[in-house]
């Protein structure tokens, strides 16, 4: 497992939002790719949560600047 070093809080936050963004795109892509009802809407689920993510990480990242 790679170690991270963050300078400081706003280089975390923005690591996160990454990873988010990367987990929203990667659900997205298996929502509209599969032929399967049942993966599509969990998918389609896992996408608002990670939307929701998005949304906390950018507000505490306006709290910091």
């Amino acid at each position: 497992m790679e170690d991270f070093v963050f300078l400081d809080d706003i280089g975390a936050i923005n690591f996160a939002l990454k990873v988010e963004a990367d987990e929203y795109n990667l659900y997205r892509r298996l929502a509209s790719t599969t032929v399967n009802t049942n993966v599509r809407a969990l998918s389609e689920e896992f996408m608002g949560w990670e939307q929701d993510h998005i949304k906390h990480l950018k507000k505490l990242l306006e709290k910091i600047d």
